[in-house]
């Protein structure tokens, strides 16, 4: 038998062993968090790299600063009467006692908005009418999602199972049918890939270019000493915002060439700022302007 058809029978029975007809993916998780898959442009996106998109953080943190800061009024109804205005329960002033309310809302709106998905955990529950008292937000990450073989749904948390009655499970996008909501991260990877190699690249360009701004041209070759008098010279006079438009004066046939910007310098400024429109206002919907 071929190596080749050693390793087939050999995944083959690996899948048989292993194949939960309940998981989508079989006994065996896969990486979540957008890194299924390569980006067109060759870099590495999950939660993190996401993040250190300007347009991603900034979308992101416009979103969960409108939701967080809103006001939150609770009223009670009445009978043939009108809604009376009652103090907030502890759930709505206080959902969870390690953090203000504002943070809260945060840092769900942070988890819907990259994973699509916000989870808490009911850690108690008020001892007369059984409503949570305290819900805690808990990272996608650490919760995986199922249906059972007998139809009902099983959460897990940081790989213990907990009652479905015990977490709140919030989605963002949600196709028919599916458990959980959809990524953007994952499924957008390509447009915030881009982004993020555009950004890897302005940076190395910057890091590694040695192509100035203008070149002094003389007649003929200077000593070490007489080119870097000739370069002291002119930023002494030129160097700075109250000397940068200064007349220059070049003696002896120096002739001073400034260096454009090439059609691929202006091409990359104009993919960066088309890429931070995409992202904001296609992805999270947010003005650019904001």
């Amino acid at each position: 038998m071929s190596l080749l058809r050693r390793a087939a029978g050999n995944l083959r029975e690996t899948r048989a062993s292993t194949w939960n007809p309940a998981q989508q993916w079989g006994s065996t998780t896969p990486p979540s968090n957008g890194q299924l898959g390569t980006t067109a442009a060759g870099t590495v996106v999950s939660e993190k790299t996401a993040l250190e998109i300007a347009a991603v953080f900034g979308s992101v943190s416009v979103l969960a600063d409108a939701v967080s800061t809103l006001p939150i009024r609770q009223f009670r109804k009445v009978k043939n009467g009108p809604d009376v205005e009652v103090t907030p329960s502890p759930v709505i002033a206080q959902p969870f006692v390690e953090i203000s309310a504002q943070d809260w809302f945060v840092q769900g709106m942070v988890s819907l908005a990259l994973r699509g998905n916000a989870y808490l955990l009911v850690i108690s529950r008020d001892p007369e009418t059984l409503l949570p008292s305290q819900l805690k937000p808990i990272h996608p990450d650490q919760v995986r999602v199922r249906r059972l073989t007998n139809g009902t749904i099983e959460y897990r948390v940081q790989n213990k199972v907990v009652p479905v009655e015990d977490i709140k499970h919030l989605r963002n996008l949600q196709v028919p049918g599916a458990l959980i909501g959809l990524n953007p991260v994952e499924y957008l990877r390509n447009i915030l890939g881009l982004a993020r190699g555009a950004d890897l690249w302005g940076g190395a360009y910057f890091s590694n270019s040695a192509i100035p701004s203008g070149i002094i041209e003389v007649d003929g070759s200077l000593s070490p000493e007489e080119t870097t008098a000739l370069k002291n010279n002119w930023l002494e006079g030129h160097q700075g915002i109250g000397a940068a438009h200064l007349p220059g004066i070049l003696t002896e046939g120096a002739k001073y060439q400034p260096i454009p910007m090439t059609n691929d310098d202006a091409q990359f400024i104009a993919s960066r700022a088309f890429s931070q429109a995409e992202i904001s206002g296609m992805i999270f919907r947010v003005p650019p302007h904001m």
